[in-house]
């Protein structure tokens, strides 16, 4: 990690996937971010906008606390499921896909990271129960050792475009961490 920053692979772009990557190239808080997705329309248009996302405010968002609107940093895009031949080192992968396809999820990011380039830390903010540990089941039958975490999004946020979200509402982020038998709720 030393002289590079974080590297985060977001795993679905859609709304919420998109709104996390957006948020993340910006915050300075991580090296570089990459969206791995097999939606090929989401390939073009950050090819078009130069690598960026756009996110728009709703009209209904106006007033205090208001969402704004703005462009990410540039941001890489890996297809999902297929072998990337250049793949950036990842430090953590960030699952933003429906929980029915988290499995098959983690089996894509194998395929295009190979298994040692899936990051030993992987986090689940998926709508559904279950995708968490349909993730680490799917990546140790891939023989990848990595942690899983579960987390919440609160954010009010749908697709307008490939590559661009409107964010309706600003919300939290929740993350639970085990240590052990022991588990915490961070935010």
């Amino acid at each position: 990690m030393a002289g590079r920053g974080l590297g985060v692979g977001v795993v679905g772009a859609g709304a919420v996937g998109g709104l996390l990557a957006a948020r993340l190239s910006r915050s300075g808080a991580v090296g570089a971010v990459s969206l791995v997705s097999a939606w090929e329309g989401l390939r073009w248009a950050l090819k078009e906008r130069g690598g960026r996302i756009r996110v728009v405010p709703s009209v209904q968002s106006a007033g205090a606390g208001a969402c704004e609107a703005y462009e990410s940093e540039e941001i890489g895009f890996l297809r999902a499921g297929e072998a990337a031949s250049s793949a950036p080192a990842l430090d953590a992968l960030v699952f933003c896909v429906k929980a029915h396809g988290a499995a098959r999820a983690a089996r894509d990011c194998v395929a295009t990271l190979g298994a040692s380039g899936v990051p030993p830390v992987c986090i689940s903010l998926q709508n559904g129960l279950g995708a968490a540990e349909a993730i680490a089941e799917a990546l140790a039958e891939e023989k990848v050792k990595a942690k899983v975490y579960s987390g919440v999004v609160t954010h009010g946020v749908r697709l307008v475009q490939p590559g661009v979200v409107c964010h309706a509402g600003v919300g939290d982020i929740f993350l639970e961490v085990k240590w052990g038998e022991e588990k915490h709720l961070y935010s």
